[in-house]
């Protein structure tokens, strides 16, 4: 366990982990999931903390858990946000590169959040991802199946599902941009209040042929099932089939207050509602 300063030169709480510290690597090529796993363990059985990833490139063959009262936080102090079409990828701060799990997506998830556990200030980029050619289906990047559980700050490239909160109360999610290519967000089971608020997925990954003939033939960006009240606020998509897609799943539908909804070049529809569904 490492005491840092933070920002304004105050000390950080003493349950907070770097997993510089239990051997991680930001060198975009070694396996970080043991580290990243110890680091965390050390924190849970510390009764909560902040795990803590410094700036750099961290590559994943395995995934993670992040368990009741743990946050795994990156560098960023608010979304950040990067257009590749631009150039490669600015190394600006924490990079999480997932590679488990390429062309199937009943693998688990990257990171499984669970009831009051964050993961927040971070980038997660599939390096292995194609750019061009039609994109390869990867696992659920994150899924929340917890109350309280929360996802902010955080930025998706190459994602193929974005983020799942499934039996996820309460759940928040916020400040969240990227391309997820198949699915962006999905939400169900929820039976009590969720949240999700500044949430915007931009072709910025890639909007290369035939790459992006996928996203506007079967991508969506929001599929929303049951939730027994959901704050939606400031969400937008760009380039995909479906905006927001509302369904009814075996366990009910959506309802809720959605304000400042947005969607371009939405091929098929902006917004659909149909009696029954799932993510898939």
């Amino acid at each position: 366990m490492m005491m840092v300063m933070c920002v304004n030169g105050d000390s950080a709480p003493s349950h907070y982990f770097n997993v510089l510290d239990f051997g991680a690597k930001a060198d975009h090529a070694s396996d970080n999931t043991a580290a990243f796993a110890r680091a965390i363990s050390n924190a849970s059985t510390s009764n909560g903390g902040v795990v803590y990833a410094p700036p750099g490139l961290y590559v994943f063959d395995g995934h993670l858990e992040i368990p009741s009262g743990v946050t795994l936080k990156g560098s960023y102090h608010s979304v950040p946000s990067h257009d590749l079409r631009q150039g490669p990828l600015q190394n600006d701060g924490t990079i999480l590169i997932p590679r488990e799990g390429r062309g199937d997506v009943s693998k688990d998830a990257f990171l499984h959040v669970r009831a009051n556990a964050a993961v927040a200030g971070l980038v997660i980029y599939y390096d292995q991802q194609e750019t061009v050619q039609i994109p390869v289906p990867y696992p659920w990047t994150i899924l929340m199946d917890g109350n309280n559980a929360a996802v902010t700050d955080c930025e998706l490239l190459g994602s193929w599902r974005g983020i799942n909160a499934t039996a996820s109360g309460r759940h928040y999610i916020a400040r969240v941009q990227g391309q997820p290519i198949d699915l962006g967000v999905y939400i169900d089971q929820t039976y009590d209040i969720g949240r999700m608020e500044n949430v915007h997925f931009n072709p910025w990954f890639s909007s290369s042929q035939p790459f992006m003939t996928y996203q506007l033939t079967y991508g969506r960006a929001f599929v929303l099932g049951r939730s027994d009240w959901e704050y939606v606020f400031n969400t937008f998509a760009f380039g995909y089939a479906i905006g927001y897609h509302f369904i009814e799943t075996s366990t009910g539908s959506m309802n809720g207050n959605f304000l400042g909804l947005g969607a371009d070049l939405a091929i098929n529809a902006s917004v659909r509602s149909r009696i029954t569904g799932s993510y898939n």
